[in-house]
């Protein structure tokens, strides 16, 4: 991946591939983000956003590419979870162009997740409770919509419906070999079961995340377990335990 993606930044698309080469974009963003590589793919935007500022009004798919890169990353990347709703609600135009269900689910996947992260709980509630597909269709972000809504619930108090939720992504991944939706459904658990004031299976939840987690999301498993080593009354370890985090952070360039 890091070979083609420093071959990437010399390439001039062809006529009519400038959608093709912004999914390779897109796609190597992903991987080095969930490397713990944040700042090497944030390095890509320029001459990602260059190809579409060239052929985006002939091209829909890259512009669509390109509004799907920022509404996934900006959130975490330049924690600019507003940009990020923007762009994912920029994707609609495109969609009453071109069409598709597959895109308009990830449309909404992102939609609720930066609204969530701005604090618009109701309306992101609605806007992931209506794509449950979402749950089977969508390969490695199979665990998302899951993810968001677990934490969602708990942030409204529905402490209840978050464990249910959680419990299920935790113990369904394993049969699909989904490591990364396992630990974000032990993450999520963790941080339900530590506010239902469960503070020893809310341990055992998050030791197996920490154990599990990519890159991407260590820094926010470690501010969990603060939260966690802070209601066990431990507070020199959580305070290590959020430096670390932070530290984390600052050397993958987002969380």
């Amino acid at each position: 991946v890091g070979a083609n993606v420093r071959r990437a930044h010399d390439v001039t698309p062809a006529p009519g591939a400038a959608g093709g080469m912004s999914l390779v974009f897109l796609t190597a963003s992903f991987i080095l983000d969930i490397l713990g590589r944040i700042s090497h793919a944030s390095a890509l935007e320029e001459p990602f956003h260059a190809i579409v500022r060239a052929r985006g009004d002939q091209e829909p798919f890259a512009r669509m590419w390109w509004n799907y890169a920022v509404g996934l990353r900006a959130s975490y990347a330049h924690d600019d979870p507003w940009n990020a709703l923007q762009h994912s609600d920029a994707i609609q135009a495109i969609v009453d162009i071109i069409g598709g269900d597959s895109i308009v689910r990830n449309m909404q996947l992102m939609r609720g997740m930066n609204q969530w992260f701005l604090g618009a709980l109701a309306t992101a509630g609605q806007v992931l409770e209506g794509i449950p597909s979402a749950d089977t269709v969508m390969g490695l972000a199979n665990s998302q919509r899951r993810f968001f809504l677990s934490w969602l619930y708990a942030d409204r108090g529905a402490l209840d419906q978050a464990r249910t939720l959680a419990t299920q992504l935790a113990e369904s991944c394993p049969a699909h070999q989904d490591h990364l939706g396992e630990s974000r459904g032990r993450w999520a658990l963790a941080a339900v079961l530590r506010r239902m004031g469960d503070l020893e299976a809310a341990e055992r939840e998050i030791q197996v995340a920490l154990a599990m987690a990519v890159p991407l999301e260590h820094p926010g498993i470690l501010g969990t377990l603060s939260a966690l080593r802070l209601a066990q009354g431990r507070a020199a370890e959580a305070l290590t335990a959020a430096q670390d985090a932070m530290s984390r952070c600052a050397a993958i360039g987002g969380c």
